[in-house]
């Protein structure tokens, strides 16, 4: 990380991956940074002609931020729940006993794919310690039309409308009523995940778009064209 430091400073544009980070750069003198928003690939996340045979479930690491509370919580309040990530990880949580039950292990490749595919409504968590306000799976969910059921961030409410294309909760109790709702009103988690699907081609997710984005840049800052 220090020596990609010393070098930003005589880019002409770095890119980053967080707000946050343009913050950081900034404050050492380098004004040039800018968000490269993370994608799906298209080659590894669409649609499939699959059922949506999984009525809520969270595909992640642990991080001893809550959300395995939040994860308890759901599955106290009786709704099915089906947890996807390393073994390693969250058998470090306290609550690790009362997760086993829905514990699948993580899943990789093709079959990451179908399992996105196969969730009708998602949880989202973000990373407290990397400072996430958004994810890579932010943008792989909507193209498998799962609906994100998400914490809220205000970058994420940019990306996906509350109402329209996500749900967010913003607490424990929060979280087990939306999941609640969404559960019992199918044709609300079909539309949100309509929703998304289409602003997902709009907003441009894809490792095509991002491409497109970098050639532009390049355009502008290397070539001189029109320079940031």
């Amino acid at each position: 990380a220090s020596y990609y430091i010393k070098a930003a400073r005589h880019c002409r544009l770095n890119y980053v991956f967080r707000h946050k980070n343009v913050e950081d750069f900034a404050r050492i003198g380098v004004d040039n940074a800018k968000v490269l928003l993370p994608y799906y690939l298209e080659t590894r996340n669409y649609p499939l002609a699959c059922g949506k045979d999984i009525p809520l479930a969270f595909a992640g690491h642990w991080e001893d931020d809550g959300r395995d509370r939040m994860i308890v919580a759901l599955l106290d309040a009786g709704l099915p729940f089906e947890l996807y990530g390393d073994a390693y990880s969250w058998g470090k949580s306290r609550y690790w006993p009362q997760l086993q039950g829905c514990f699948h292990g993580a899943v990789y490749g093709e079959k990451y794919n179908e399992l996105l595919n196969r969730m009708q409504v998602s949880l989202v968590f973000f990373s407290k310690a990397n400072n996430d306000t958004y994810t890579r799976r932010c943008f792989e969910l909507p193209v498998s039309k799962a609906v994100m059921l998400s914490e809220y961030t205000s970058d994420m409410d940019s990306f996906w409308p509350e109402g329209e294309c996500c749900a967010y909760f913003r607490s424990e109790e929060d979280l087990v009523q939306k999941a609640s709702y969404l559960l019992a009103h199918p044709d609300e988690v079909h539309r949100l995940a309509e929703n998304a699907f289409t602003r997902l081609k709009v907003l441009g997710g894809s490792d095509a778009d991002r491409a497109r984005e970098v050639i532009a840049d390049y355009e502008r800052t290397v070539r001189g064209k029109n320079p940031l």
